[in-house]
């Protein structure tokens, strides 16, 4: 007979959250002009997905495959970014 070992799930990695919100801020700040497609609590090294670059028409131009990495900075700091 199999002995039952009880156990807990694992647990959420500790920089889940934060990852989480650098990927929120990071489509909000490039939704113009960029759709992303990102994933969230993967485990495929050096990459999270990619970004489709769009014209002002809304027309595909490019595609770029990246990585998130959340930046240590402080929330009070402003972000000045043109993407145009």
């Amino acid at each position: 007979m199999d002995k039952i070992i009880p156990s807990a799930p694992a647990k959420y990695p500790l920089t889940n959250i934060p990852e989480s919100r650098a990927i929120t801020v990071l489509k909000y700040i490039l939704s113009e002009y960029v759709k992303p497609d990102i994933r969230e609590m993967d485990k495929i090294p050096n990459t999270d997905g990619y970004l489709v670059i769009r014209n002002e028409d809304h027309e595909p131009i490019g595609k770029i495959e990246v990585q998130i990495k959340k930046c240590q900075m402080d929330f009070q700091e402003s972000l000045n970014i043109n993407v145009r």
